[in-house]
């Protein structure tokens, strides 16, 4: 079923109107979780190695009366003077522990269904690591440096507020994703997911963008190659040229192993960057490995607009949080060719209104279409075609 955009705007200006009465953000969750205080209650953290939710298990730790610690990753390691247990030590403490409520730190999507199901099976209140890090008010010092300030709501309404000043996210399908997620982000309530999520599949399955065989695509953030393979379905494994850009070497091994067969893939061991240099990466194998300070390697970086690889017709970014510059070392290659734009828009809370405003200031006159593609708050999408374009629908 779809989700009806009108009906969620109404709502999603009701709980905008009465947070920016009181700015107090219970009136966002307005459910049971809304109640569950932290203070003084015992605490189980389940997931708590989540890279993502470490700021947060740190805290916790230090301020909570937290009982134990699950990762069935991490069975035996020693975190803050626990050891952490797998999933079988919850039941235990739950029964030992009148009161405890459980806090899901997974942020992966199986990660987050797996805790919630075991925490709900035994009868545990449950928090989502977002509505957990605003009880203890982390998301006023954590910083845009992570995917943390989340669970700050004022970032969130001021993205929005943006986007109303600017008219972007115009199409029908849009307006439901854009006031959908904003509902699901403010009260971290996953029923107003119902009906988001894209049918088509994420970047070339969407309604929102057209792909044919005569692609020059630059793959930003192309992990294994998963989403070449995803072009190739859409494509009949036609097109003139994909630039796979991945700095994790691990990832480009597997993606060179893929897709190193074909001369019209060409692998860029690197990552795209507003200039050119290195950069501190932390480097995992996974499709979370990212750019960071505290990085356990350097990698070298580029600005595109450095490259030599001629028209591009088509970039996609899923570059875990650095799409921002990604984008600003491709301003001379967007104005130039005017490529249709697919942008990860989750890793940063503003990233729904700062990366249509960075492509409105690089090259005006790109219509700009929201689509939510996953189970949780991750996988939304801003599909950006130039007027002049190939995208579908009014987009305006």
């Amino acid at each position: 079923m779809k989700a009806n955009a009108a009906a969620l705007e109404a709502e999603l200006s009701r709980r905008l109107a009465a947070y920016r009465a009181g700015r107090d953000w219970r009136v966002l969750e307005e459910s049971a979780a809304a109640a569950l205080d932290l203070t003084g209650r015992p605490v189980a953290l389940l997931g708590a190695g989540s890279v993502l939710a470490q700021p947060f298990v740190a805290a916790a730790l230090a301020r909570l009366d937290v009982r134990l610690l699950v990762d069935n990753a991490r069975i035996g390691q020693t975190m803050g003077g626990h050891v952490m247990a797998g999933d079988a030590a919850l039941a235990a403490v739950a029964a030992a522990t009148p009161g405890l409520i459980a806090v899901t730190c997974a942020a992966g999507e199986g990660g987050m269904a797996h805790f919630t199901r075991l925490a709900d099976g035994l009868g545990l209140p449950v928090l989502g690591l977002f509505q957990a890090m605003r009880r203890l008010d982390l998301h006023h010092i954590a910083g845009d440096a992570a995917l943390i300030d989340h669970a700050d709501p004022d970032r969130l309404v001021t993205a929005l507020e943006r986007i109303a000043v600017k008219g972007w996210f115009q199409d029908a399908a849009s307006r439901a994703a854009l006031a959908g997620l904003a509902l699901y982000r403010l009260s971290w309530d996953d029923r107003w997911l119902a009906g988001l999520r894209d049918p088509g599949g994420i970047y070339f399955g969407s309604d929102a963008l057209d792909v044919g065989p005569d692609e020059v695509m630059v793959d930003g953030g192309a992990h294994t190659g998963d989403s070449i393979a995803d072009l190739a379905r859409h494509t009949g494994g036609r097109w003139r040229s994909v630039h796979a850009f991945e700095p994790d070497p691990a990832n480009a091994d597997k993606l060179a192993a893929a897709w190193g067969g074909r001369a019209d893939v060409i692998l860029h061991r690197l990552g795209l960057w507003r200039q050119s240099g290195e950069l501190r990466f932390n480097g995992a194998g996974q499709s979370g490995s990212a750019l960071a300070d505290d990085g356990d390697m350097l990698v070298p970086v580029r600005a595109l607009d450095d490259l030599d690889i001629g028209p591009v017709s088509l970039i996609k970014l899923d570059v875990e949080g650095a799409e921002a510059a990604a984008l600003q070392g491709a301003a001379a290659t967007i104005r130039r060719h005017r490529p249709k734009l697919a942008l990860s828009a989750y890793h940063r809370a503003g990233d729904l209104a700062d990366l249509p405003a960075l492509v409105d200031d690089i090259q005006p006159g790109y219509h700009f279409r929201l689509r939510h593609h996953g189970a949780a708050w991750f996988d939304s999408v801003i599909y950006a075609t130039w007027e002049g374009g190939s995208g579908k629908g009014d987009g305006r």
